[in-house]
């Protein structure tokens, strides 16, 4: 069995235990970013194969993130987190190829589902949904 890795780059630290409690329950190996750099350095240093953070992570503007994400982890599975969703938000990272995009709080089952799903898509099938 190939276990899936996924990474939370969630800036709280309650959030984040929150969210790796959620998705560990489910067997998959999960990692959590508080910054930047430690986001980074998971992405070079492990196989992630979904990266969950919030729109607005500190260090870098989203769309920045995104296009190096794209470039350098084409296949990589990404779901957003906002805590003010609009559909201009959505417009503007929907060229990235974004799995999903949440607004807080996150609903764990929601994402467990949204997770599930998202890991069973093939290398080239995303498809942008939003909640609010």
């Amino acid at each position: 069995m190939n276990v899936k890795s996924i990474l939370l780059g969630i800036q709280s630290p309650d959030e984040r235990k929150r969210l790796i409690r959620s998705l560990t329950y489910e067997d998959y190996r999960v990692f959590g970013a508080e910054n930047l750099l430690s986001l980074l350095e998971t992405l070079n240093n492990y196989r992630i194969d979904m990266l969950i953070s919030e729109a607005d992570f500190p260090g870098i503007p989203m769309t920045d993130l995104l296009s190096y994400l794209r470039s350098k982890y084409f296949d990589l599975k990404v779901i957003l987190t906002t805590r003010e969703y609009s559909p201009e938000i959505e417009l503007k990272l929907r060229p990235f190829k974004i799995l999903y995009i949440m607004a807080w709080p996150v609903n764990e089952q929601l994402l467990q589902s949204i997770v599930a799903r998202g890991l069973e898509v093939g290398r080239n099938g995303f498809a942008c949904a939003c909640t609010q």
